[in-house]
């Protein structure tokens, strides 16, 4: 019970200090200008931290739900797992891609005039987080690049093996491109750019499933189905054997499978999500200016060196945070005996499924902040001109 005790509160308190900086991204109405000095809340949060971890370590030692049987939904529900049911869907989202990307190809280059950013950026991505965690990952189920791989003859499991050692970092990697391509790029919402970036994940995602089997590309390197994945593991809905059913809301988190890349994908969840409040805060405003001056003193166009700085800021962010990930995973190690085999890395992979609620209940407030407060259809730093050219990206 100690040592628990210590580990839990050793935890806690790194998690307090270290991530304090990208902390205050997260502002009453996502902003820092509020009547109580940021300080306060990062002081609370940490306070809040230390608390939960010692009232859990204390309070609740054993798990609680884990005994909670899975049941088999009935008869009638599992009409939606039925094959016309499923390839009805499949057709919809593949028809509903099709439809967007055209639009983004052919259709208006007027921002509020096209649907293709509205569909992406709002629509699409906002939906995302509360359909996986209401309703378990249909996004896997209705991909429309698995349909196409699999009229075009790619199978469940293909005769490649996908090589173990890449585990989720395709996946990892690929979304930090989306965070990059949504937070960084200032014309990331440009109809002409979506429908290039849309064909070309196309085409690169299709090829993957053919060559390694669409099973093993959805559940390790398509970054939007990994993603969701994720998520559903908090919902209460789990299909075993093309059975649907019903489980203990959110245990299904504590199944996820430790794997070289687990912890990088989700430590760029909460990367991409502590980026896109600190971007928007005075703190950052002040800084970004400055680094920007000083690169477009040596010659850099302004457009391009406010880019620079946007992404030096996110990979930093995202290092930032997978080091006090790290940094925790170390002192828990120090806890454990060589018996247990307890090595920072692997309680970092054992420990990952932990950052889920976190990051889904992140990504659930800022978009939905975002749909809620923005009164255009893209990201906030994306509402430029595709010609424009600016020293720096104010929020």
């Amino acid at each position: 019970m100690r040592r628990r005790v210590l580990v839990s509160v050793g935890c806690a308190l790194i998690a307090a200090t270290v991530p304090a900086a990208p902390a205050y991204a997260h502002g009453v109405q996502g902003r820092a200008d509020t009547p109580v000095p940021i300080s306060v809340f990062i002081y609370a949060a940490g306070a809040v931290i230390v608390v939960s971890f010692a009232a859990l370590a204390l309070g609740w030692s054993k798990p609680r739900w884990s005994a909670l049987p899975w049941r088999p939904a009935p008869s009638p529900l599992q009409v939606v797992l039925s094959a016309p049911v499923v390839w009805t869907g499949r057709i919809l989202v593949l028809a509903a891609t099709v439809f967007v990307l055209a639009a983004a190809a052919f259709g208006s280059t007027t921002l509020n005039s096209n649907i293709a950013p509205l569909t992406i950026f709002v629509v699409w991505w906002v939906g995302l987080v509360p359909l996986s965690v209401l309703f378990g990952n249909v996004w896997r189920e209705l991909n429309p690049w698995a349909t196409v791989a699999r009229w075009i003859g790619a199978q469940p499991r293909a005769a490649t093996p996908y090589p173990a050692a890449w585990g989720l970092w395709p996946a990892a990697l690929l979304m930090l491109g989306v965070a990059w391509c949504e937070l960084v790029y200032p014309t990331a919402a440009s109809p002409r750019l979506i429908a290039a970036l849309g064909v070309g994940y196309s085409i690169f995602t299709v090829a993957g499933m053919r060559r390694y089997g669409t099973d093993a590309w959805l559940d390790r390197a398509e970054v939007f189905s990994v993603y969701t994945g994720l998520m559903a593991k908090l919902s209460p809905w789990e299909v075993r054997d093309r059975v649907l059913g019903w489980r203990a809301p959110l245990i299904g988190v504590t199944r996820v499978e430790p794997q070289p890349g687990l912890v990088a994908f989700v430590v760029a969840l909460l990367a991409a999500v502590s980026f896109d409040g600190l971007s928007g805060t005075d703190f950052w405003a002040a800084r970004d200016v400055a680094a920007t001056e000083r690169i477009i003193e040596t010659g850099l166009d302004p457009f391009w060196s406010g880019i620079v700085v946007a992404t030096l800021g996110l990979l930093l962010v995202f290092a930032f945070a997978f080091a006090a990930f790290l940094i925790a995973s170390t002192v828990a190690a120090g806890f454990t005996s060589d018996d247990d085999g307890g090595t920072a890395g692997g309680l970092a992979e054992t420990f990952a499924h932990s950052l889920v609620p976190i990051a889904a209940s992140a990504s659930a407030s800022t978009t939905s902040r975002r749909a809620t407060g923005a009164s255009s259809s893209a990201p906030r730093r994306s509402l430029r001109r595709p010609n424009e050219r600016v020293p720096c990206r104010r929020p």
